[in-house]
C-alpha cells in the first residue's frame, strides 16, 4: 500500500484530511478524521464512498 496526496480539507492542522491510497495499482481517495490524545495523533473515524465508516458500523452492531 502506498499512501499519496495528502490534504487537509478544513485548512487547519487538526480538521480533516483527505487520503490517497494506492492499493494492487488502483488509487482512491479516503476521509480520515484525527483526535489528539497525548501528543499523539490517532485516527478517529475513516469514510471512503458510499460504504458504512468504522464508527457507524460500531454503533450498528453495539447498539450505541
Amino acid at each position: 500500500m502506498t499512501v499519496v496526496n495528502i490534504a487537509l480539507v478544513s485548512g487547519s492542522d487538526d480538521g480533516p484530511a483527505t487520503v490517497g491510497v494506492t492499493w494492487r495499482g488502483e488509487t482512491r481517495n479516503i476521509l480520515v478524521r484525527v483526535v489528539r490524545e497525548s501528543e499523539a495523533w490517532r485516527v478517529a473515524n475513516i469514510s471512503y464512498g458510499s460504504c458504512k465508516n468504522p464508527v457507524d458500523h460500531y454503533r450498528a452492531i453495539t447498539g450505541r
